[in-house]
């Protein structure tokens, strides 16, 4: 009979000793799963903090950091000029007051009002906003899209 209670008192401690291996394991996965929604967090907030700063201040942004302010800028323009074309191929246009696709022979903007029956093709497009890289109205005296002073 000693046997057996030692083969129980055996059994009994593997079986904890692998509840105790199986609960580190699951704790190691959940605490590694929230450090990972938390740097996703910290990286969305940089992200948002970024942007935030880089929109509200961007006069200072550009003497402070200058070389991020531009290529920023550069790719805002790209990638506005991009969008226009996009649009372009597909036989529509953007208004370049607030963004919104337009069918090609709208004359007013569905979406905020303004007179679109001048927005061409972006090859052909004379000029862009040096701020947000929206394209510019011919005569503007400031962007149509953010207000900046055009130089």
């Amino acid at each position: 009979m000693d046997i057996f209670n030692k083969a129980k008192e055996s059994l009994t401690a593997a079986g904890k000793g692998f509840t105790q291996k199986a609960s580190d394991v699951s704790g190691l996965a959940k605490v590694t799963m929230k450090i990972k929604e938390e740097e996703k967090q910290l990286d969305q907030s940089l992200k948002d903090l970024g942007s935030l700063l880089f929109n509200q201040y961007n006069e200072e942004a550009k003497q402070l950091f200058p070389q991020q302010t531009e290529s920023i800028r550069q790719l805002y323009a790209a990638l506005q000029q991009d969008r226009e074309e996009l649009a372009y191929l597909k036989g529509k246009k953007i208004c370049p007051n607030c963004g919104a696709e337009l069918d090609a022979d709208v004359q007013r903007c569905i979406s905020c009002g303004m007179n679109v029956e001048n927005v061409v093709r972006p090859s052909q497009a004379q000029a862009f906003c040096q701020n947000c890289g929206s394209q510019l109205v011919p005569g503007s005296k400031f962007c149509n899209n953010c207000g900046t002073k055009i130089e």
